[in-house]
């Protein structure tokens, strides 16, 4: 839960990077491929890839298809790719609810699953996640499950989602196979500037909220610095949100979004809104001379005090002395005593003249 959220009338948080299917926004792109994809599941069509940038919305995609299908349609989500061929039939079996580690021939265990679940009027959907994390070896060994099917229908439908490497991987000599046997082959696209103003707008209301705090030029600086990404999107969003609610803004603008953004390293420090340090005026001056003499006064009268003390006893001294020689004359006591006052006050008018030059030239 997001701190600003009371403060922006939100009943929860608006941004989460959770794929929460509760908050999806169905551009165009993504409205064509779930409609899609719930076509290949309905009709049991068999093979289909969907491929994206990192954010752009893959995963919440697929689980929005998930709550949408039915409770006739059995879901296995693999969101972490197995990396051989025994872990992939145990990741199927644990996802499905059956036992397949420990069978001499797996894939005759699922033949006989698939075959029981559409007797029942149902259809099995394995999806896959990251998959271009998955080896050559690993998504022709998806392929031949495939080939499970009566003679007019598939038992089992696969769905591949991955990066857009996974398109050059499918495209290869390798997987021509699997590549025939594709019906359907979508690639998502970041949001466009007018969509990125309504997705903000979507997960706002989606989150309780009456209305945007996100000015029109927000919004745009938004989808600037987050390329239509919508993952990148919900990250900005939130950083303004709880910058605006730590400044008391119920209104955010494009200065903030930037602020955010060059927090989030999305931009280089010097398109950072900011104010410069403002020229010092007069006033300013002044302030700071009265305050750097003020302390340098201090400074020399202490260290005046200090020759002064140390000069009185050095005469003190002096003095004492020839009073105890019986035969110095009472004058020449008197004129080097005289000479001594005399010397010592040339020297307090010397540090007092030092400290009235270094007030005036040397703040």
């Amino acid at each position: 839960m997001a701190v600003y959220e009371a403060y922006y009338h939100c009943r929860r948080e608006p941004f989460s990077l959770s794929p929460d299917p509760s908050f999806l926004y169905a551009a165009e792109p993504h409205r064509e491929a779930l409609a899609q994809l719930r076509y290949l599941v309905q009709e049991r069509k068999g093979f289909a890839v969907v491929t994206g940038e990192v954010g752009t919305g893959k995963t919440m995609l697929l689980r929005s298809l998930i709550e949408s299908v039915g409770p006739k349609v059995q879901t296995g989500y693999f969101f972490n790719p197995p990396r051989t061929i025994s872990a992939l039939y145990d990741s199927i079996g644990y996802e499905l609810g059956i036992t397949l580690n420990s069978a001499a021939n797996p894939a005759a265990v699922l033949n006989r699953h698939f075959l029981s679940v559409y007797q029942t009027g149902g259809t099995v959907v394995m999806i896959f996640d990251e998959a271009q994390s998955l080896s050559i070896e690993l998504l022709e060994e998806i392929r031949l499950l495939t080939n499970i099917e009566t003679s007019s229908t598939k038992l089992a439908q696969v769905i591949l989602a991955g990066q857009p490497e996974f398109d050059a991987k499918i495209d290869s000599t390798e997987l021509r196979a699997l590549r025939q046997r594709l019906v359907f082959r979508y690639s998502l696209t970041a949001l466009s500037p007018s969509d990125t103003e309504r997705y903000i707008a979507s997960r706002l209301g989606a989150a309780g909220a009456h209305r945007s705090p996100f000015t029109v030029k927000a919004c745009g600086a938004v989808h600037r610095y987050s390329g239509g990404v919508p993952r990148l999107v919900n990250v900005i969003c939130d950083n303004a949100m709880l910058a605006g609610y730590a400044t008391d803004s119920l209104t955010i603008d494009e200065e903030q979004i930037a602020d955010a953004a060059a927090d989030l390293r999305l931009i280089s420090a010097p398109h950072r809104a900011y104010q410069p340090d403002r020229d010092p005026g007069p006033d300013s001056v002044t302030d700071t001379i009265g305050a750097r003499s003020s302390h340098r006064r201090l400074i020399y009268a202490f260290g005046l005090a200090c020759v002064t003390l140390a000069l009185s006893i050095a005469a003190i001294v002096i003095v004492t002395q020839l009073a105890s020689d019986s035969s110095t004359p009472l004058t020449q006591m008197e004129d080097k005593f005289e000479n001594i006052l005399r010397w010592l006050g040339e020297s307090t008018n010397s540090m007092i003249h030092h400290e009235s030059y270094s007030i005036i030239f040397k703040v």
